[in-house]
């Protein structure tokens, strides 16, 4: 408790035993909107970098090729969840981390370890769960937020939404926009990795959006929607594409039943979509487009009052 009379709660993580649980007890990291607003980080990258047993490797700024990796495991074999909902592309393997948003997300957890027996193939390293922005909770019926941001390298962002709760019902909507004229990435020296010569600045834009909205019918039964869109263009320095639009989307529910004092059903479905379009001087030179559909059912069973639920 802190000297004004606040209640402090320990962080709790909802991914490693996909139940409610403890921080302290697993090998994990809460990373919560306070955290990303008192740092001002631009990109999930900024928000991961640092945090035990996490390496990131990027190939020329924000917008640019990502990829994590999570106690030395390759980067596909780290399983990342945006509200539940596996994502990742098909060409790759993992998920394209230079185009999500940290403008339209509420907190990010990290699990270090293997949780295949819980989660399949894909949790070899950990899993890495993000959670859009969520007015549940709120005793507000509208919230209303507005930011405007700057930087080097031509680098600006807007974004603006509204979120509340009216009696059993709570909602969120946000949208962002950033751009960053960004820097030559590449000059076009061979030990450097670069098989082109490209003297030009290497931009980036963003579109992005969040939508969660949930109702609590009764005592026993809610249900709640979210969604999660980021589109935009990115340029980069290469031998056969030069720039490239990308689209991606994520979207899904969730029905939460009690049926009984000691036993909820959890049921959740959805869908993300990731799509990329490359140009080599305006010509079209090859298209991506990943689908990925989950669906979960999940009882919980509270055998001891002391048993987290």
């Amino acid at each position: 408790m802190h000297a004004d009379n606040t209640l402090v709660f320990s962080p709790l993580t909802v991914t490693a035993t996909r139940n409610q649980q403890n921080s302290r007890l697993v090998s994990s990291t809460l990373i919560n909107r306070q955290d990303i607003e008192r740092k001002q980080l631009n990109s999930i990258e900024q928000a991961l970098r640092g945090i035990a047993g996490i390496n990131i490797v990027n190939n020329g700024g924000l917008g640019k090729n990502t990829s994590v990796f999570l106690r030395g495991t390759e980067s596909d074999h780290v399983l990342v969840l945006i509200d539940g909902v596996r994502t990742g592309s098909a060409t790759t393997g993992g998920a394209a981390w230079q185009h999500l948003p940290i403008s339209e997300i509420e907190s990010i957890e990290v699990i270090r370890g293997p949780k295949s027996s819980l989660y399949g193939a894909d949790a070899i390293g950990g899993i890495i769960h993000i959670h859009t922005r969520n007015a549940a909770g709120s005793t507000s019926a509208i919230n209303p937020v507005i930011a405007v941001g700057g930087g080097n390298y031509g680098h600006y962002k807007l974004e603006g939404g509204v979120s509340g709760a009216v009696d059993r019902a709570w909602y969120n909507a946000h949208l962002s926009y950033q751009a960053n004229e960004g820097f030559n990435s590449c000059a076009g020296a061979l030990n450097y990795g670069c098989f082109t010569n490209e003297p030009d600045r290497d931009g980036y834009q963003n579109y992005s959006g969040t939508l969660r909205s949930g109702y609590q019918f009764t005592d026993w039964l809610s249900l709640e929607g979210h969604a999660l869109y980021s589109g935009g263009e990115t340029e980069f320095d290469g031998s056969f594409v030069n720039e490239g639009d990308f689209a991606q989307l994520v979207y899904g529910g969730k029905v939460t039943i009690q049926a009984l004092e000691f036993w909820r059903i959890e049921l959740s479905g959805g869908e993300s979509r990731d799509g990329s379009t490359n140009y080599l001087n305006g010509v079209k030179q090859s298209i991506f487009d990943t689908q990925r559909v989950s669906f979960s059912a999940l009882n919980n069973f509270s055998l001891a009052a002391e048993h987290f639920r």
